[in-house]
């Protein structure tokens, strides 16, 4: 997988557009859908903004995601990493997303998509969730099925 128009400047402006900031503070409160995302970029990437925790802390933010249906696991870069205060050594970790107990798998180093955020399909399939993808109006929605939330 490759995201090199995912920089930091991409996803601060499209945090902007979602009403949220980068990395910030967020609590369980918040966690709801339907996701209201943008297509966003120069690539048109879908992106959504996730609660996400730290398993054993009580940390969480507001974490911006590519929805990537050809991903198999969520990835989450260094950045949101530090910032749920995980250490630096573990490549996968147990973390909450969106109200979801999962694992999680750091980024690659090095590689296209190091600075970015996946969702992939495991978190997608095992919390059942539609993904709507909107091109006219540059819009993303993603809704959680009735029986599965």
């Amino acid at each position: 997988m490759t995201l090199p128009d995912m920089t930091a400047d991409v996803m601060h402006s499209a945090c902007a557009r979602l009403g949220t900031s980068f990395l910030a503070d967020a609590s369980s409160a918040e966690i709801s859908y339907p996701l209201e995302g943008v297509l966003h970029g120069i690539y048109r990437r879908p992106l959504v903004s996730c609660v996400v925790g730290h398993k054993h802390r009580q940390i969480a933010k507001h974490v911006l995601f590519v929805i990537d249906s050809t991903s198999p696991f969520t990835y989450l870069s260094d950045a949101t990493l530090e910032a749920l205060e995980y250490g630096t050594m573990a490549n996968c970790m147990p973390a909450v997303v969106h109200g979801k107990n999962m694992t999680v798998y750091r980024a690659p180093r090095g590689k296209q998509f190091a600075d970015a955020n996946v969702m992939g399909t495991d978190f997608l399939r095992d919390t059942q969730l539609s993904v709507t993808l909107d091109y006219a109006t540059l819009r993303v929605e993603v809704i959680a099925n009735a029986r599965a939330v």
